[in-house]
């Protein structure tokens, strides 16, 4: 498949956008400076288009990398982990206390950042 300026503009690149003293700043993180002003939230997300366009077409005529979005299926939602065994205790009798798996009491955890230590 040749990835062309169709393919790259249909990916789904995070955008980020934040309010600013007059206005809006919208970015795309992974496209290194590209980036896109405007007073409403509105004009600054179709700025921050125009210039991933444009951004994207300069990178495709120097024939330069382009970094793509990772997606959902390049995660297996799996790995591994090694802990010092005294947390590994303590995160086992928590779960034991609370009726629920080993992987679901970290899951928990990890998810609400809490710090046993």
């Amino acid at each position: 498949m040749d990835k062309d300026i169709k393919y790259y503009m249909a990916l789904p690149y995070q955008e980020i956008l934040e309010p600013e003293e007059n206005g809006y700043l919208a970015y795309i993180p992974l496209l290194k400076n590209c980036k896109g002003q405007g007073p409403t939230k509105a004009e600054a997300l179709k700025a921050l288009e125009m210039k991933k366009k444009e951004w994207l077409e300069e990178r495709l005529e120097k024939n330069e990398e382009i970094p793509e979005p990772l997606t959902l299926e390049q995660f297996s939602g799996r790995f591994a982990l090694r802990m010092p065994k005294s947390l590994h205790r303590k995160i086992s009798l928590l779960a034991k206390e609370e009726g629920v798996s080993l992987n679901q009491m970290i899951v928990y955890l990890i998810s609400s950042g809490i710090n046993l230590l």
